[in-house]
């Protein structure tokens, strides 16, 4: 499934080992919603594991931080591990700024966390 907001794309793949959504483009206030809105149904379905591939983001602002840390908080109450694939500084600067790092299973490629999902 895909879903395009102004600058954002939202698509979704099952894997073997997991339910990755995958993020394009900038995540800022406006965009946030309907990332929000995937990964919550995502981890509402009770998956083992919901990854949030951010490899494609070029800007993660405020908003984007917060929606991980409400999707983290979501998913330790349903039992599913939430990973995040991120491997540039355009999110994991602001991982890192906000003092996020060390709360998230945070992974360089869809491979590194054990789900081989096509790019």
């Amino acid at each position: 499934m895909n879903q395009y907001t102004g600058e954002c794309v939202v698509s979704t793949a099952i894997t073997a080992t997991g339910t990755v959504v995958k993020v394009e483009g900038e995540v800022d206030l406006l965009t946030v919603p309907p990332v929000e809105t995937q990964v919550n149904a995502l981890i509402d379905a009770a998956p083992e594991q919901v990854l949030v591939d951010l490899t494609g983001v070029r800007f993660f602002g405020s908003a984007g931080l917060a929606m991980l840390v409400s999707a983290k908080r979501r998913a330790a109450s349903r039992g599913v591990r939430l990973g995040v694939i991120a491997d540039h500084r355009a999110v994991v600067r602001p991982l890192e700024m906000g003092g996020l790092l060390d709360h998230f299973d945070l992974h360089p490629t869809p491979e590194s966390a054990g789900c081989p999902v096509s790019r």
